[in-house]
């Protein structure tokens, strides 16, 4: 699930600690991607994403990563009906 952007300043951005676990996950294994921190009210925030880096990684690799498990999730299932 895509989460919606945190607004601070004109900024969009997500938070990494707050994304889903799965999608933490995935994302350390993203090496390509340029982390952000935040400061907001004299604390800084972050690792954070720029809200359109986020999406363009979202669509580009997690969706794709979780289509591929799904498929091979299937194909598991469909091996096992076949053999009893």
């Amino acid at each position: 699930m895509k989460i919606p952007p945190t607004h601070f300043r004109e900024i969009d951005f997500v938070v990494v600690d707050e994304l889903p676990v799965i999608q933490q996950e995935v994302l350390k294994s993203s090496t390509d991607l340029e982390y952000i921190k935040i400061l907001i009210d004299g604390k800084i925030v972050g690792p954070c994403l720029q809200y359109k880096h986020y999406e363009l990684w979202f669509h580009q690799v997690y969706k794709r990563e979780q289509t591929q498990i799904k498929q091979k999730e299937v194909k598991e299932i469909s091996f096992q009906l076949k053999s009893i």
